[in-house]
């Protein structure tokens, strides 16, 4: 079992979305091959939709998912992790007007409907018997995710929210973990 905070951002096109999110895994350690189920969570405040003269930002969402992760034998833990599940982008949206190019361009967001979500890792884990210390890089895919736009008009009224699909939406972390040996599964 281990727990972690995982630090994420998502880079585009203008500037980034940044969170906190919370990550939960159950692995059996079978030892070098370790099947896991994995919850993530980005917990914070709905930052409400895109508003050119008073926009809110944040970043929220929640995924589950089967994972399968390799590495080398205890102590130190070498690892590579694929796994597939679901998920929800919530929202990301940064806090501010328009974009850096346009600065009095349209307020924009994300917003995402449940669907497919993918997360891959790269790791180090030190294993020390009864407790494993993890340090990870984390990529993040969630499959079904809308642009949503406001001109920044002031005449116009903010029901005129443009939603445009832009498919998966891809996000970066790096998880500090620690872990606690339930049983002993090693052969």
């Amino acid at each position: 079992m281990e727990v972690g905070l995982e630090p994420v951002t998502v880079v585009g096109e203008g500037p980034n979305f940044a969170g906190l999110g919370v990550r939960g895994s159950l692995a059996l350690d079978l030892g070098i091959v370790e099947p896991a189920f994995i919850a993530f969570w980005v917990p914070g405040s709905d930052p409400g939709a895109p508003n050119p003269t008073r926009q809110q930002g944040g970043l929220l969402l929640h995924s589950f998912a089967g994972m399968l992760r390799v590495h080398t034998p205890a102590p130190h833990q070498l690892g590579l992790g694929i796994g597939f599940g679901s998920g929800t982008l919530q929202a990301a949206q940064i806090e501010g007007f328009g974009t850096m190019d346009d600065p009095a361009g349209a307020a924009h967001g994300y917003r995402g409907r449940p669907g497919g979500y993918g997360i891959g890792e790269i790791s180090y884990g030190y294993d020390t018997g009864p407790f494993r210390l993890g340090i990870a890089l984390t990529g993040h895919l969630f499959s079904h995710a809308d642009f949503l736009s406001v001109p920044s008009s002031l005449r116009t009224p903010p029901s005129s929210v443009s939603r445009e699909s832009v498919g998966p939406f891809v996000f970066f972390g790096l998880l500090a973990s620690v872990g606690v040996h339930l049983a002993d599964f090693s052969f």
